[in-house]
């Protein structure tokens, strides 16, 4: 059976990820929000596989003092052929579709999808992302990082559930 990835992710009303200098400071008043840490202890229930660039995992290298996910093998897409920093943390460089797709066909749970924006839209434009946990976070960047670029084909999705607390609303969607 083919393992289902997930993107599960935050974005301002405007649809960026991060501000211009990849700081994720529009969160900060919004760690309260009871949805978002019961989806994601969800999500971490489902998963044992993370993917992520690298600028991604260099960001959040930055913000936490012990990495938090020793319980998921994460692969770092990057273009470096640096030695991966730990057991639970593999850097990949190579075709990535072909390492998606032997990914989801190995045995194991789902795999989320972290970011960013770039990993993101070449996985969309592979066709490779089957859930959309989008999290929409009140809030006008104006400018920054977007969670979506310009992609190679339409892609039709079909909305699962929208969940909202306070001025927040994660909405998920399905292919």
């Amino acid at each position: 059976m083919k393992r289902k990835t997930i993107l599960y992710i935050a974005m301002t009303l405007d649809g960026y990820i991060a501000d211009e200098q990849d700081q994720l400071t529009f969160l900060d008043t919004y760690h309260h929000i009871k949805l978002t840490n019961q989806t994601y202890e969800q999500l971490l229930e489902r998963i044992d596989t993370i993917i992520m660039g690298r600028k991604t995992y260099d960001i959040l290298q930055t913000l936490v003092k012990k990495w938090p996910y020793p319980n998921q093998q994460t692969y770092v897409l990057t273009s470096s052929l640096s030695k991966s920093p730990a057991d639970s943390i593999t850097y990949v460089n190579r075709d990535i579709e072909n390492f998606m797709n032997d990914l989801m066909l190995s045995k194991g749970k789902d795999i989320w999808i972290v970011g960013g924006g770039k990993v993101v839209q070449t996985l969309l434009n592979m066709d490779l992302i089957d859930e959309f946990h989008i999290t929409i976070i009140p809030k006008l960047l104006g400018k920054g990082k977007p969670l979506f670029h310009p992609l190679n084909h339409a892609i039709d999705l079909k909305l699962e559930s929208v969940i909202t607390e306070d001025d927040v609303v994660m909405l998920i969607y399905n292919r």
